[in-house]
């Protein structure tokens, strides 16, 4: 009776796709890549134990699950991007006073200023 509901619902042909699968794949496999598999499996595990005694890097992980942190860290890495970008078309700065006064009298200077201020305020409270 069990065989016969294994092939009434098809499981008995996954079984059989299955093995032929596992068959393939152990033939493929010389010794060198099963060493380098078992290695690398080793090493996956070893890094999985290490990471999870690791209290800050569960507090990581809790944080990378708020979207609001995603999101942060999304618009962080698009404006290093392009900040990259543009800097990289920018002629180079010709220096001296006149240069300087241009960009601190520029509000866009002083908006980012003002950011990097709050940022590193709020850095220092936690």
């Amino acid at each position: 009776p069990t065989l016969a509901k294994l092939v009434d619902n098809g499981d008995l042909e996954r079984i059989v796709g299955l093995a032929r699968l596992i068959g393939s794949m152990e033939d493929s496999m010389s010794d060198d890549i099963v060493g380098r598999l078992a290695l690398m499996i080793t090493e996956l595990v070893s890094l999985a134990d290490k990471l999870t005694r690791n209290d800050g890097f569960l507090r990581l992980v809790d944080l990378l699950t708020k979207e609001e942190v995603q999101n942060n860290l999304i618009d962080v890495l698009n404006a290093t991007t392009a900040a990259k970008t543009e800097s990289a078309a920018m002629t180079p700065a010709k220096g001296g006073f006149g240069g300087l006064w241009k960009i601190v009298t520029d509000p866009a200077t002083q908006d980012s200023l003002r950011f990097m201020s709050l940022m590193c305020k709020n850095l220092n409270t936690h």
